[in-house]
């Protein structure tokens, strides 16, 4: 439905503004360089998605960003979201966490 799509794509802006940031932030001269960068986005607004489909949206997200992600030594993104499967049931909330400590392997 429009509104899924519509919440997945506000989480998924936000994530790109946090890898922005951190790609500003690691540009500034004031920094070292870092390693093991962890980015955790608590999103507050209520996603109404198959729980199911977490798993797979996660893994969609790390596919278009690995190549930022990898570059800004990111090893790790944890999510925290309310997750409502359909009108009838109350909303969980869930936290999702997808680490790459050898850059080869994807665990969520």
């Amino acid at each position: 439905d429009q509104r899924a799509v519509a919440q997945r794509s506000e989480g998924e802006r936000i994530l790109i503004e946090t890898i922005n940031e951190l790609e500003v932030a690691t540009r500034n001269p004031r920094f070292g360089p870092t390693n093991n960068n962890h980015i955790f986005l608590d999103l507050m607004a209520e996603i109404n998605v198959d729980v199911k489909d977490m798993q797979e949206i996660v893994i969609g997200f790390y596919h278009r960003y690995v190549n930022q992600l990898w570059r800004l030594r990111v090893c790790e993104v944890e999510l925290k979201i309310h997750v409502r499967s359909s009108p009838l049931v109350p909303s969980q909330t869930y936290r999702l966490v997808a680490w790459n400590p050898s850059n080869f392997v994807l665990e969520v």
